[in-house]
């Protein structure tokens, strides 16, 4: 049995017992190899799930889970309180975080769900991004759309929605922040007290720039603090924080409850968990997650290009200095 400090890994692939994909790829049913607390019901050691092509797709120490014939492949991954669910199939470059339930669902191509959402009989897929208490069922979202609802009387349910969906809240809803005008772009004003895990943000106080409010969750305690700049697709999401001289561009995501300082992200870069970046300018396709808290110096590299297709995934501090600080900035 694996173990990594007080953790120890939670399940096992059965290579005996596994599917072929219509591409030639191949999956294998997870075994569970300890106590599991999903929020769906309690795995059992022993008991079987879904499958997955690597040990990449499924977080190995929270409680997420696969259930049923569920198939999750390809750089897609799945972690913190997640299910999945009945005959779903999860592929490409695609994060479900937090507490996100899946049923009978194909999520694909840049998708990252998070919060509280819930999915059933439903295809997500071109970069979209859902999140909060969102409820979405038998429905169709692509092309880059962005729904987030939380905190609201009652969940947002989407149903029989096909094509690019674009939420807007409620009247009665305060909005977190408003969009002032500063050249191309706009500088966000906080609409009411918020209070980010850098500390309190008041009303009226000004924050960074964005393109769009695309880059800014209305909900939770994100925030992007003066002199950052989060542009393009970029989204900051959850409880996480942009500060200092940053720069968030293309498909960077920082979610949960990252810390982004003094950074230069583009690509396709996720950030989430507990994780804290400081002082880099990085790009590729990189996931940084759980307690990888790393800042350039200490024999990393400030610049980190990452060419490679698949996404590497880092989850603590030693996994990220063991690849960086032992090669060029380039690999």
């Amino acid at each position: 049995m694996e173990e990594q400090g007080s953790y120890i890994r939670k399940y096992a692939l059965d290579k005996n017992d596994y599917r072929v994909l219509e591409d030639g790829t191949k999956v294998y049913r997870i075994v569970a190899l300890k106590h599991i607390p999903n929020p769906i019901r309690d795995i059992e050691a022993g008991e079987r799930g879904g499958y997955v092509q690597s040990k990449d797709n499924l977080d190995k120490y929270s409680p997420a889970w696969i259930f049923d014939n569920s198939i999750v492949h390809g750089d897609a991954i799945v972690r913190g309180k997640s299910s999945i669910l009945g005959d779903s199939e999860i592929s490409g470059n695609v994060l479900i975080t937090n507490t996100v339930s899946v049923k009978d669902s194909l999520l694909c191509d840049n998708v990252v769900a998070c919060g509280y959402s819930r999915f059933y009989k439903s295809l997500i897929a071109n970069d979209a991004v859902v999140g909060g208490y969102t409820w979405v069922i038998k429905s169709k979202i692509w092309d880059k759309s962005t729904v987030f609802e939380r905190n609201l009387p009652r969940r947002a349910t989407i149903i029989d929605c096909v094509g690019k969906y674009d939420f807007k809240s409620p009247e009665e809803r305060v909005a977190k922040y408003l969009l002032i005008p500063e050249g191309d772009m706009f500088r966000i004003m906080a609409l009411r007290d918020i209070e980010t895990r850098e500390g309190l943000v008041k009303e009226g106080e000004l924050g960074g720039l964005v393109s769009s409010i695309h880059n800014l969750s209305q909900f939770n305690t994100s925030w992007i603090f003066p002199d950052s700049v989060v542009r393009n697709n970029a989204t900051v999401q959850d409880d996480a924080v942009v500060m200092g001289k940053s720069l968030l561009e293309d498909d960077v995501v920082a979610c949960e409850h990252a810390k982004i300082c003094n950074c230069k992200l583009d690509s396709r870069i996720i950030v989430g968990g507990s994780a804290e970046l400081s002082d880099f300018d990085m790009s590729g396709n990189i996931r940084i997650f759980s307690s990888t808290r790393v800042k350039s110096g200490d024999n990393l590299p400030r610049q980190i290009k990452y060419k490679g297709e698949k996404p590497l995934t880092f989850l603590t501090p030693t996994e990220f200095k063991r690849v960086f600080s032992t090669n060029e900035k380039q690999i």
